[in-house]
Protein backbone atom coordinates (compact mmCIF):
# COMPACT_ATOMS: atom_id res chain seq x y z
CA UNK A 1 0.00 0.00 0.00
CA UNK A 2 1.35 3.56 -0.61
CA UNK A 3 1.82 6.31 1.66
CA UNK A 4 -1.12 8.51 -0.32
CA UNK A 5 -3.54 5.28 -0.17
CA UNK A 6 -2.11 4.80 3.51
CA UNK A 7 -3.13 8.23 4.31
CA UNK A 8 -6.13 8.87 2.25
CA UNK A 9 -7.40 5.84 3.91
CA UNK A 10 -6.76 7.40 7.51
CA UNK A 11 -8.47 10.54 6.24
CA UNK A 12 -11.97 8.14 5.12
CA UNK A 13 -11.82 7.01 8.30
CA UNK A 14 -11.59 10.07 10.06
CA UNK A 15 -14.36 11.75 8.27
CA UNK A 16 -16.74 8.10 9.75
CA UNK A 17 -15.85 8.62 13.20
CA UNK A 18 -16.56 12.79 12.90
CA UNK A 19 -19.99 11.87 11.10
CA UNK A 20 -20.82 8.88 13.27
CA UNK A 21 -20.09 11.52 16.35
CA UNK A 22 -22.51 14.37 14.71
CA UNK A 23 -25.02 11.38 14.56
CA UNK A 24 -24.42 10.72 17.95
CA UNK A 25 -24.51 14.30 19.34
CA UNK A 26 -27.86 14.96 17.36
CA UNK A 27 -29.69 11.62 18.98
CA UNK A 28 -28.34 12.71 22.44
CA UNK A 29 -30.42 15.93 21.94
CA UNK A 30 -33.10 14.11 20.70
CA UNK A 31 -33.51 12.10 23.36
CA UNK A 32 -32.70 14.82 26.18
CA UNK A 33 -35.71 16.76 25.02
CA UNK A 34 -37.85 13.83 24.94
CA UNK A 35 -37.09 12.96 28.80
CA UNK A 36 -37.81 16.27 29.64
CA UNK A 37 -40.96 16.05 28.13
CA UNK A 38 -42.01 13.37 29.47
CA UNK A 39 -41.27 15.22 32.89
CA UNK A 40 -43.31 18.27 31.91
CA UNK A 41 -46.31 15.16 31.01
CA UNK A 42 -45.74 13.60 34.53
CA UNK A 43 -45.56 17.18 36.63
CA UNK A 44 -49.17 18.18 34.17
CA UNK A 45 -50.84 14.85 35.08
CA UNK A 46 -49.98 15.68 38.66
CA UNK A 47 -51.63 18.98 38.89
CA UNK A 48 -54.56 17.99 36.34
CA UNK A 49 -55.38 14.67 37.34
CA UNK A 50 -56.85 13.05 40.45
CA UNK A 51 -54.55 11.55 43.20
CA UNK A 52 -57.97 9.16 44.41
CA UNK A 53 -61.17 9.03 43.50
CA UNK A 54 -63.92 7.35 45.96
CA UNK A 55 -67.76 7.10 46.33
CA UNK A 56 -67.84 9.23 43.03
CA UNK A 57 -65.34 11.80 44.95
CA UNK A 58 -62.70 13.10 42.96
CA UNK A 59 -59.19 14.10 44.89
CA UNK A 60 -57.10 16.43 43.16
CA UNK A 61 -54.01 18.32 45.01
CA UNK A 62 -55.72 21.50 44.96
CA UNK A 63 -59.93 20.90 45.04
CA UNK A 64 -62.24 18.22 45.20
CA UNK A 65 -64.81 17.10 42.14
CA UNK A 66 -68.63 16.07 43.04
CA UNK A 67 -71.00 15.37 40.34
CA UNK A 68 -69.43 18.19 38.43
CA UNK A 69 -69.26 20.81 41.47
CA UNK A 70 -65.56 21.89 42.28
CA UNK A 71 -64.37 22.62 45.87
CA UNK A 72 -61.52 24.45 46.66
CA UNK A 73 -59.04 22.59 48.68
CA UNK A 74 -57.86 24.49 51.98
CA UNK A 75 -57.52 24.99 55.71
CA UNK A 76 -61.20 25.29 55.61
CA UNK A 77 -61.98 22.46 54.04
CA UNK A 78 -63.24 19.73 56.69
CA UNK A 79 -64.54 15.90 55.85
CA UNK A 80 -66.06 13.45 58.06
CA UNK A 81 -68.07 9.97 57.49
CA UNK A 82 -71.45 10.20 58.86
CA UNK A 83 -73.90 7.25 59.38
CA UNK A 84 -77.49 6.73 59.52
CA UNK A 85 -80.57 4.99 58.69
CA UNK A 86 -82.41 6.13 55.99
CA UNK A 87 -86.72 6.08 56.44
CA UNK A 88 -87.19 2.56 54.86
CA UNK A 89 -83.98 1.24 56.81
CA UNK A 90 -83.95 -1.25 59.55
CA UNK A 91 -81.76 0.59 62.28
CA UNK A 92 -78.92 -1.68 62.36
CA UNK A 93 -78.77 -1.15 58.39
CA UNK A 94 -76.91 2.14 58.51
CA UNK A 95 -75.61 3.46 55.55
CA UNK A 96 -72.23 5.26 55.33
CA UNK A 97 -71.71 8.77 54.07
CA UNK A 98 -68.94 11.46 53.81
CA UNK A 99 -69.81 15.35 54.24
CA UNK A 100 -67.48 17.55 53.09
CA UNK A 101 -67.37 21.32 54.21
CA UNK A 102 -65.47 24.12 51.85
CA UNK A 103 -65.27 27.48 51.25
CA UNK A 104 -67.18 27.21 48.38
CA UNK A 105 -69.98 25.18 49.75
CA UNK A 106 -71.42 21.47 51.12
CA UNK A 107 -72.23 18.27 49.95
CA UNK A 108 -72.64 14.64 51.02
CA UNK A 109 -72.00 11.28 49.08
CA UNK A 110 -72.61 8.29 49.88
CA UNK A 111 -70.96 5.59 50.49
CA UNK A 112 -71.23 1.38 50.34
CA UNK A 113 -72.63 0.41 53.46
CA UNK A 114 -69.91 -1.41 56.26
CA UNK A 115 -67.22 0.31 54.39
CA UNK A 116 -66.15 2.45 57.20
CA UNK A 117 -62.64 1.87 57.21
CA UNK A 118 -62.34 2.60 53.58
CA UNK A 119 -64.53 5.60 53.71
CA UNK A 120 -62.43 7.10 57.24
CA UNK A 121 -59.31 6.64 54.99
CA UNK A 122 -60.50 8.71 51.68
CA UNK A 123 -62.13 11.37 54.16
CA UNK A 124 -58.38 11.52 56.06
CA UNK A 125 -56.64 12.28 52.68
CA UNK A 126 -58.98 14.82 51.90
CA UNK A 127 -58.37 16.94 55.42
CA UNK A 128 -54.81 15.91 54.72
CA UNK A 129 -54.66 17.40 51.25
CA UNK A 130 -56.47 20.34 52.22
CA UNK A 131 -53.87 20.80 54.81
CA UNK A 132 -50.84 20.86 52.37
CA UNK A 133 -53.24 22.03 49.45
CA UNK A 134 -50.83 25.22 49.23
CA UNK A 135 -47.74 24.19 49.58
CA UNK A 136 -48.11 21.29 47.39
CA UNK A 137 -49.77 23.76 44.16
CA UNK A 138 -47.31 25.76 44.53
CA UNK A 139 -43.87 23.09 44.86
CA UNK A 140 -46.05 21.38 41.46
CA UNK A 141 -45.96 24.54 39.71
CA UNK A 142 -42.41 24.88 40.44
CA UNK A 143 -41.48 22.05 39.47
CA UNK A 144 -43.50 22.20 35.93
CA UNK A 145 -42.07 25.95 35.06
CA UNK A 146 -38.48 24.28 35.74
CA UNK A 147 -39.15 21.57 33.37
CA UNK A 148 -40.56 23.98 30.89
CA UNK A 149 -37.57 26.50 30.94
CA UNK A 150 -35.49 22.99 30.87
CA UNK A 151 -37.23 22.46 27.56
CA UNK A 152 -36.51 25.78 26.45
CA UNK A 153 -33.20 26.39 26.68
CA UNK A 154 -32.50 22.49 25.57
CA UNK A 155 -34.36 22.90 22.42
CA UNK A 156 -31.93 25.95 21.60
CA UNK A 157 -29.08 24.34 22.93
CA UNK A 158 -26.73 23.32 19.37
CA UNK A 159 -23.76 23.53 21.29
CA UNK A 160 -22.29 19.50 20.83
CA UNK A 161 -23.92 19.40 17.53
CA UNK A 162 -22.52 22.35 16.41
CA UNK A 163 -19.08 21.24 17.92
CA UNK A 164 -19.47 17.87 16.34
CA UNK A 165 -20.26 19.97 12.70
CA UNK A 166 -17.25 21.89 12.89
CA UNK A 167 -15.00 18.61 13.10
CA UNK A 168 -16.72 17.11 10.60
CA UNK A 169 -16.09 20.23 8.52
CA UNK A 170 -12.67 19.70 9.17
CA UNK A 171 -11.85 16.03 8.35
CA UNK A 172 -14.10 16.80 5.06
CA UNK A 173 -11.62 19.99 4.38
CA UNK A 174 -8.58 17.83 5.16
CA UNK A 175 -9.14 14.85 2.99
CA UNK A 176 -10.22 17.44 0.09
CA UNK A 177 -6.92 19.20 0.32
CA UNK A 178 -5.15 15.54 0.23
CA UNK A 179 -6.89 14.87 -2.80
CA UNK A 180 -5.93 18.20 -4.45
CA UNK A 181 -2.40 17.94 -3.51
CA UNK A 182 -2.22 14.08 -5.42
CA UNK A 183 -0.18 13.21 -8.12
CA UNK A 184 -1.73 11.52 -11.39
CA UNK A 185 -0.04 8.80 -10.71
CA UNK A 186 -1.11 8.39 -6.86
CA UNK A 187 -5.35 9.09 -8.10
CA UNK A 188 -4.58 6.15 -10.64
CA UNK A 189 -3.30 4.14 -7.84
CA UNK A 190 -6.08 5.14 -5.49
CA UNK A 191 -8.66 4.59 -8.69
CA UNK A 192 -7.57 0.99 -9.54
CA UNK A 193 -7.29 0.17 -5.27
CA UNK A 194 -10.95 1.41 -5.46
CA UNK A 195 -11.70 -0.57 -8.75
CA UNK A 196 -10.18 -4.19 -7.09
CA UNK A 197 -12.40 -3.37 -3.65
CA UNK A 198 -15.46 -2.93 -6.11
CA UNK A 199 -14.72 -6.08 -7.94
CA UNK A 200 -13.86 -7.61 -4.38
CA UNK A 201 -17.58 -7.09 -3.49
CA UNK A 202 -19.39 -8.34 -6.47
CA UNK A 203 -17.35 -11.94 -5.92
CA UNK A 204 -17.97 -11.81 -1.95
CA UNK A 205 -21.44 -11.80 -2.95
CA UNK A 206 -21.08 -14.82 -5.18
CA UNK A 207 -19.23 -16.40 -2.61
CA UNK A 208 -21.71 -16.29 -0.03
CA UNK A 209 -24.02 -17.54 -2.26
CA UNK A 210 -22.32 -20.49 -2.60
CA UNK A 211 -21.32 -20.53 1.34
CA UNK A 212 -25.50 -20.17 2.07
CA UNK A 213 -26.54 -23.04 -0.17
CA UNK A 214 -24.22 -25.03 1.39
CA UNK A 215 -24.77 -24.58 5.02
CA UNK A 216 -28.55 -24.66 4.50
CA UNK A 217 -29.84 -26.87 1.64
CA UNK A 218 -28.32 -29.59 2.84
CA UNK A 219 -27.54 -30.60 6.40
CA UNK A 220 -25.99 -34.03 6.15
CA UNK A 221 -22.75 -33.10 5.69
CA UNK A 222 -20.88 -30.03 6.43
CA UNK A 223 -19.96 -28.90 2.61
CA UNK A 224 -21.61 -27.31 -0.29
CA UNK A 225 -24.62 -29.18 -2.18
CA UNK A 226 -23.20 -30.93 -5.00
CA UNK A 227 -24.22 -30.92 -8.57
CA UNK A 228 -26.05 -33.12 -10.89
CA UNK A 229 -29.04 -33.43 -12.39
CA UNK A 230 -28.98 -37.18 -11.32
CA UNK A 231 -30.54 -39.84 -9.20
CA UNK A 232 -33.92 -38.04 -9.26
CA UNK A 233 -35.21 -41.47 -10.77
CA UNK A 234 -35.53 -43.80 -7.92
CA UNK A 235 -38.64 -42.16 -6.42
CA UNK A 236 -41.03 -45.43 -7.72
CA UNK A 237 -38.97 -48.75 -6.73
CA UNK A 238 -40.69 -51.14 -9.77
CA UNK A 239 -39.13 -54.61 -8.38
CA UNK A 240 -36.75 -55.46 -5.26
CA UNK A 241 -32.83 -55.48 -5.33
CA UNK A 242 -31.45 -57.56 -7.53
CA UNK A 243 -28.23 -58.31 -9.09
CA UNK A 244 -28.37 -57.20 -12.62
CA UNK A 245 -26.23 -57.57 -15.80
CA UNK A 246 -24.02 -55.41 -17.13
CA UNK A 247 -26.20 -53.04 -19.03
CA UNK A 248 -26.99 -53.52 -22.37
CA UNK A 249 -27.65 -51.11 -25.25
CA UNK A 250 -31.24 -50.12 -24.80
CA UNK A 251 -32.90 -47.53 -26.12
CA UNK A 252 -34.36 -46.32 -22.88
CA UNK A 253 -32.86 -47.94 -19.99
CA UNK A 254 -35.18 -48.69 -16.56
CA UNK A 255 -34.43 -46.74 -13.97
CA UNK A 256 -32.15 -48.32 -11.28
CA UNK A 257 -31.57 -47.43 -7.73
CA UNK A 258 -27.97 -47.69 -7.85
CA UNK A 259 -26.64 -45.39 -10.94
CA UNK A 260 -23.88 -47.30 -13.19
CA UNK A 261 -20.15 -46.31 -12.03
CA UNK A 262 -16.91 -46.33 -14.35
CA UNK A 263 -14.32 -48.48 -12.44
CA UNK A 264 -13.08 -45.15 -11.19
CA UNK A 265 -15.86 -45.19 -8.91
CA UNK A 266 -17.26 -41.62 -10.12
CA UNK A 267 -20.51 -41.54 -12.07
CA UNK A 268 -20.28 -40.42 -15.72
CA UNK A 269 -23.36 -37.57 -15.43
CA UNK A 270 -21.81 -36.58 -11.92
CA UNK A 271 -18.61 -35.96 -13.97
CA UNK A 272 -20.12 -33.56 -16.62
CA UNK A 273 -22.11 -31.93 -13.59
CA UNK A 274 -18.96 -30.83 -11.64
CA UNK A 275 -17.18 -30.47 -14.84
CA UNK A 276 -20.40 -28.18 -16.09
CA UNK A 277 -20.43 -25.92 -12.91
CA UNK A 278 -16.53 -25.36 -12.74
CA UNK A 279 -17.13 -24.43 -16.64
CA UNK A 280 -20.08 -21.99 -15.51
CA UNK A 281 -17.52 -20.31 -13.04
CA UNK A 282 -14.80 -20.11 -15.32
CA UNK A 283 -17.44 -17.88 -17.37
CA UNK A 284 -17.64 -15.58 -14.72
CA UNK A 285 -14.44 -15.07 -13.36
CA UNK A 286 -13.53 -14.22 -17.47
CA UNK A 287 -16.48 -11.96 -17.45
CA UNK A 288 -15.25 -10.30 -14.40
CA UNK A 289 -11.65 -9.85 -15.76
CA UNK A 290 -13.09 -7.83 -18.62
CA UNK A 291 -15.49 -5.69 -17.26
CA UNK A 292 -15.00 -2.19 -16.67
CA UNK A 293 -17.00 -0.81 -13.40
CA UNK A 294 -16.56 2.61 -14.05
CA UNK A 295 -18.28 2.06 -17.74
CA UNK A 296 -20.66 -1.01 -17.24
CA UNK A 297 -22.94 -0.92 -20.52
CA UNK A 298 -26.30 -2.80 -20.79
CA UNK A 299 -24.73 -5.31 -22.43
CA UNK A 300 -22.70 -5.96 -20.00
CA UNK A 301 -25.26 -5.53 -17.69
CA UNK A 302 -27.31 -8.09 -18.87
CA UNK A 303 -24.80 -10.70 -19.17
CA UNK A 304 -23.89 -10.00 -15.62
CA UNK A 305 -27.95 -10.93 -15.21
CA UNK A 306 -27.77 -13.50 -17.24
CA UNK A 307 -25.24 -15.07 -14.93
CA UNK A 308 -27.75 -14.68 -11.74
CA UNK A 309 -29.77 -17.17 -13.49
CA UNK A 310 -27.49 -19.50 -14.77
CA UNK A 311 -26.38 -19.43 -10.86
CA UNK A 312 -30.11 -20.46 -9.68
CA UNK A 313 -30.32 -23.23 -12.13
CA UNK A 314 -26.60 -24.65 -11.44
CA UNK A 315 -27.94 -24.41 -7.48
CA UNK A 316 -31.19 -26.46 -8.86
CA UNK A 317 -29.00 -29.01 -10.20
CA UNK A 318 -26.70 -29.37 -6.79
CA UNK A 319 -30.03 -29.46 -4.84
CA UNK A 320 -31.13 -32.31 -6.70
CA UNK A 321 -28.20 -34.93 -5.41
CA UNK A 322 -28.89 -37.36 -2.97
CA UNK A 323 -25.19 -37.45 -1.26
CA UNK A 324 -26.19 -39.80 0.98
CA UNK A 325 -25.42 -42.30 -2.50
CA UNK A 326 -21.87 -40.49 -2.82
CA UNK A 327 -18.62 -42.56 -3.45
CA UNK A 328 -15.67 -41.63 -1.92
CA UNK A 329 -14.32 -41.00 -5.24
CA UNK A 330 -17.14 -38.60 -5.90
CA UNK A 331 -16.59 -36.74 -2.55
CA UNK A 332 -13.30 -36.33 -3.50
CA UNK A 333 -14.25 -34.83 -7.20
CA UNK A 334 -16.35 -32.68 -5.36
CA UNK A 335 -13.87 -31.28 -3.00
CA UNK A 336 -11.28 -30.64 -5.45
CA UNK A 337 -13.86 -28.87 -7.67
CA UNK A 338 -14.86 -26.33 -5.00
CA UNK A 339 -11.00 -25.61 -4.58
CA UNK A 340 -10.48 -24.95 -7.79
CA UNK A 341 -13.71 -22.71 -8.07
CA UNK A 342 -12.28 -20.70 -5.01
CA UNK A 343 -8.84 -20.32 -6.35
CA UNK A 344 -10.42 -18.88 -9.54
CA UNK A 345 -12.47 -16.51 -7.93
CA UNK A 346 -8.94 -15.07 -5.88
CA UNK A 347 -7.58 -14.61 -8.96
CA UNK A 348 -10.25 -12.23 -10.17
CA UNK A 349 -10.18 -10.60 -7.59
CA UNK A 350 -6.54 -9.55 -7.93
Amino acid sequence: MSEYIRRIDEADKAVREAKRALNNAEKEREKKLKQIGREIRENEEYITKPRKTYAGISLYIDHIEYQKQSYVLNENTYAEVTAGAGAEQKAEEKSLYIHVRSDEGEFTAVTKTNDEAKAGQFAGEINSFALAAEQEVEMAQNNLDDAREKLREAEADFTEINRAAEILEEKQQAKRALEASSSAAEREQLDARNKKRKKMTVIAAVVVMILAAALFSKPKKDKTPDTAPVAAETEKPEKTPEPTPAPTAEPTPEPTEEPAQTASGIRPEFQKSMEAYEAFFDEYVAFMKDIDEDNVSLDQMSRYLDFLNKYSEAMEALDAIDESKLTPEEDLLYAETMLRIDKKLLEAAN
